[in-house]
């Protein structure tokens, strides 16, 4: 009777940790449930006192390899919008923040607590961290993100669309 009930139980406790592993990958690499192909996240948010805004956005492609595309866009302060491609092929960005540095020349965009690349305002241009080639902006229209910033929706918000 003993041993029946055992091998009953040793299914349950090597399924539980399984799940629970295949879900947390799941999270970690796709982001939280309900996140859709097209759907845009604002990762990382700054405004300078000059009135420029920097987001650091994330769109869900169709691809579960490839599952994001981020850009870091810049509002000037008369709305034209600008993006940068940061990466193309990555995992949804916990934790990623933007800083000024200190001479305030610069915007810092850390990912994981890791320096990834600046925006630098003498070249208008990204430099990654291991790169030096620099990645130049797109101008593209500000409707997407100003849906993704609307009234009533989360600080780090989603919303359907493309940055053309």
């Amino acid at each position: 009777m003993q041993r029946r009930s055992l091998f009953i139980w040793v299914p349950v406790f090597l399924t539980i940790p399984m799940m629970i592993a295949i879900v947390s990958l799941r999270i970690w690499y796709l982001g939280p449930f309900g996140i859709h192909p097209g759907d845009l996240r604002v990762r990382a948010q700054m405004a300078q006192p000059s009135g420029e805004r920097f987001f650091v956005v994330a769109r869900r492609t169709e691809r579960l390899v490839d599952a994001y595309e981020v850009f870091l866009c810049k509002v000037e302060t008369n709305g034209e919008m600008f993006k940068y491609q940061l990466a193309s092929d990555d995992s949804f960005w916990w934790r990623c923040s933007l800083r000024p540095t200190a001479q305030k020349n610069e915007v810092e965009i850390h990912l994981n607590s890791q320096l990834i690349g600046k925006y630098s305002y003498s070249q208008d241009a990204v430099v990654k961290a291991r790169g030096k080639i620099p990645i130049y902006a797109t101008k593209t229209s500000s409707a997407a993100l100003e849906k993704a910033l609307s009234p009533g929706r989360p600080p780090l918000a989603e919303s359907r669309g493309t940055l053309p």
